[in-house]
């Protein structure tokens, strides 16, 4: 049931607003991790953080004065980072080198978000909340043939849009994204990501 709703909400659109809708683009990085629970080990089997690229163009809906719904579609490069020790028999503990470890997950996302907006002179903040669905196109490093194709999150963050008042305005976000769900689980190793995300982007009015 709790998926159905989120459907319902990401793929409704609003065909009436007595404000003014708007369009754009945004372009920018996530610093993305992956988690895993198991009960056979506590430790973190994804040490290290990963950096991937992350673009969209969204729609946004006027509902009120200081109320917004926007809809973006687009691209996101999720994954994680690790590096292995090189040993050898002499030196059992390590011979100082080591072999990075790259894990790669491509994402087509679609979300959907409310957003409410304070005005201090011209510069314009927007704290947002919302959902999003994640279809994975492309994986790398994990050697996994099962991996979870769709999955659902949440995310929240604040954007920051300087001198409103041009025609289009340029903004900076920030922005956190958790998924509900697993992409890959079994009877020993469950597997979640999470990011944070700033992009840079303009209003098309």
């Amino acid at each position: 049931m709790f998926k159905v709703l989120v459907i319902l909400i990401l793929t409704c659109t609003i065909t009436y607003s007595q404000g003014k809708n708007t369009y754009g683009v945004k372009l920018g990085f996530v610093n993305s991790s992956i988690n895993n629970e198991s009960d056979h080990t506590s430790l973190n089997l994804f040490n290290d953080t990963r950096l991937g690229p992350s673009f969209d163009i969204f729609f946004v809906t006027n509902l009120y004065s200081h109320l917004a719904m926007e809809f973006d579609l687009g691209f996101v490069q999720k994954g994680a980072s690790d590096r292995l020790a090189v040993t050898t028999p002499d030196q059992p503990f390590g011979t100082g080198e080591y072999i990075g470890l790259d894990y790669k997950l491509d994402y087509i996302k679609l979300s959907s978000s409310l957003s409410t907006k304070f005005v201090i002179e011209v510069t314009e903040f927007q704290p947002f909340l919302g959902l999003s669905s994640n279809f994975l196109i492309d994986d790398k490093g994990f050697n996994i043939d099962d991996l979870t194709s769709f999955n659902f999150g949440y995310l929240f963050g604040l954007k920051i849009v300087f001198n409103n008042s041009m025609k289009n305005p340029i903004f900076l976000e920030i922005m956190r994204e958790i998924d509900f769900d697993h992409f890959y689980k079994n009877h020993f190793l469950e597997l979640n990501s999470a990011y944070w995300g700033f992009k840079l982007g303009f209003y098309y009015n």
